[in-house]
């Protein structure tokens, strides 16, 4: 009796056909990692940004007469719309002290507990309007214009001579406030420009011209032994040219 084969062709199993499909998946996969960390493509575009800067500032015209200069901070954020990135709404948060004094006095009338007494003169403000910047590139030039509020005032404090200097004692001397409108540009020099959160070097400069408005400068509260103290009040324009070192964090 002769036997007979039947020729019945090799098929792999699901569980095989599994397993290649994983190899092959896993053999792309660096590819894939390595095309995604070079082509910015594939990554989304920089919708907004936030920074912080420190600032010079310089007073000019009227108030130049008055404040020699101040120093001071400012927070900003950048709305970008659009996936170009050209055109934005910029929002400008800061402020600055443009005076000081120290003085000592006596806290009880047999001068047993002396304290410092001091005075600070400030300035913050408020500001946004549209941003046109070039998005691309080593350096990325942008300008905005402004709309906003500018608050001016003086506060004394009282604090210990000899201990942490902890104030236990604060009055507001004198405030007042005012429209303003101005422009601010300045560049963007990126660091990372590929990075999920590019960090840019932000150096700009803003004009910011701010309404008549009334107050002090330091040493203008003369101390009136026996009533309250006189305020040689001063009024005029506001304006400052202030000068910005800071950095921008891209946000996608």
């Amino acid at each position: 009796m002769t036997a007979r084969f039947r020729y019945r062709p090799f098929k792999p199993s699901m569980s095989i056909r599994k397993l290649f499909a994983a190899l092959a998946l896993a053999s792309m996969a660096p590819a894939l990692a390595a095309a995604q960390a070079t082509d910015p493509t594939l990554m989304r575009p920089v919708r907004g940004q936030l920074g912080g800067s420190v600032y010079y500032a310089q007073p000019v015209g009227d108030f130049a007469d008055r404040i020699k200069q101040g120093w001071g901070g400012e927070f900003s954020g950048t709305l970008l719309i659009g996936d170009a990135g050209f055109f934005g709404l910029r929002f400008d948060a800061g402020g600055m002290a443009y005076g000081r004094r120290r003085t000592h006095d006596c806290l009880t009338p047999s001068c047993l507990v002396q304290v410092d007494i001091i005075t600070s003169n400030n300035l913050a403000y408020g500001a946004a309007g549209p941003q046109l910047m070039v998005p691309v590139g080593p350096i990325r030039p942008y300008i905005a214009g402004q709309v906003g509020w500018t608050f001016l005032w003086t506060d004394s404090r009282a604090e210990g001579s000899h201990n942490s200097n902890q104030p236990f004692a604060s009055t507001r001397n004198f405030s007042d406030n005012t429209f303003s409108y101005g422009a601010v540009g300045g560049v963007l020099i990126p660091f990372n420009p590929n990075a999920q959160n590019p960090v840019s070097l932000d150096l700009g400069v803003r004009y910011q011209r701010n309404g008549s408005v009334e107050y002090l400068r330091k040493g203008d509260i003369v101390v009136n032994v026996g009533g309250p103290p006189i305020f040689n009040i001063q009024r005029s324009r506001a304006d400052l040219v202030t000068y910005r070192l800071g950095i921008s964090v891209g946000i996608r």
